[in-house]
């Protein structure tokens, strides 16, 4: 490689459409990417570029490879004077790139290659690591080759919840439409399953008792909660399993138990992706506990044994 001293870099960062490109220059060759992409949010976009435009005369091409394999290239057709634009990409995938680029100009900071893959095209094999090749003459008019790399890693978000699951016993009676009655006083194993995106995130158990306006989280240390680790599911993103063993109260009425990716706020339920499962309590004689009717009526009833046995002991009149 040759060696390079060069007195300043062309390394500022390249806005465009709203984004920024973030930089990395070694010797004489520039690079520049989107950050980490998220599926079908963000593009992928990278730029090729001389880093140092004192010491450069020509530009005879630059060319981009994705994990060693060359996707686009442009050069320069001193014949016809123009600026060719080339994929090289010969797979399937290389209808998605949408090629600017320029080595036909007398200064060499106006000479680029850039490759983009527009936001819903974007997929798993865009994480990669990506290289520009600079092929140009310095101001000796000698050959001149120089490299540069960059890693550029893939996100997806959670996309579903498949359901909230508790398998039939002797004492449930599970309603198709999701929920079920449940013996009071017994612990129930529910079973959420999500795609938890990547990197893969927690899912989390929440609650609302009837009356309640809004949910709440049920978390590890007052709940018996477990969860699996995450596989892998559709080439980048990822699935995962949670587990809740709930036990039946008098309060649970109608309680909604919910499962979600977990998304860092304190309120549940406020997301696109989630699942409910409606709960009934039971008693053994059963009826559907109501606790605080259940509370009254003892009370009454403890009070009039009490008046009779009182006036058995004393004989009031």
């Amino acid at each position: 490689m040759y060696s390079l001293k060069f007195k300043s870099l062309n390394a500022e960062t390249v806005i465009s459409m709203g984004r920024s490109l973030s930089p990395l220059c070694l010797d004489g060759v520039l690079i520049q990417t989107s950050s980490d992409l998220t599926l079908g949010v963000t593009p992928l976009d990278v730029r090729c570029s001389p880093a140092n435009s004192e010491l450069i005369m020509y530009v005879n091409s630059f060319t981009l490879h994705r994990n060693g394999t060359p996707v686009a290239k442009v050069t320069y057709n001193r014949a016809a004077q123009n600026t060719n634009l080339i994929v090289l990409d010969v797979t399937n995938n290389r209808g998605r790139y949408n090629l600017t680029g320029n080595v036909h100009d007398s200064n060499p900071v106006n000479k680029f290659l850039r490759v983009v893959v527009p936001a819903n095209l974007t997929s798993c094999l865009d994480e990669a690591n990506y290289t520009c090749l600079l092929n140009a003459q310095d101001k000796d008019h000698a050959n001149y080759e120089d490299q540069v790399s960059r890693y550029v890693g893939v996100k997806t978000a959670s996309t579903a919840i498949d359901g909230i699951y508790t398998p039939p016993t002797g004492d449930n009676m599970l309603d198709p439409s999701g929920g079920g009655r449940f013996l009071m006083g017994s612990t129930y194993r529910f079973t959420c399953t999500g795609i938890v995106g990547r990197p893969p995130v927690n899912l989390r158990w929440c609650y609302k008792q009837e009356g309640e306006m809004g949910f709440a989280p049920l978390i590890s240390y007052t709940a018996d909660i477990t969860e699996s680790e995450p596989e892998v599911y559709q080439d980048c993103n990822n699935r995962r399993q949670s587990f809740l063993n709930y036990t039946m109260a008098t309060v649970d009425m109608n309680t909604v138990l919910l499962c979600e990716p977990a998304s860092g706020m304190y309120y549940c339920g406020n997301g696109a992706v989630n699942k409910t499962f409606v709960v009934r309590a039971y008693s053994p004689g059963g009826g559907t506990y109501s606790g605080c009717n259940q509370c009254q009526l003892s009370i009454g009833l403890l009070f009039t044994l009490l008046i009779v046995t009182t006036s058995g002991v004393v004989n009031i009149p």
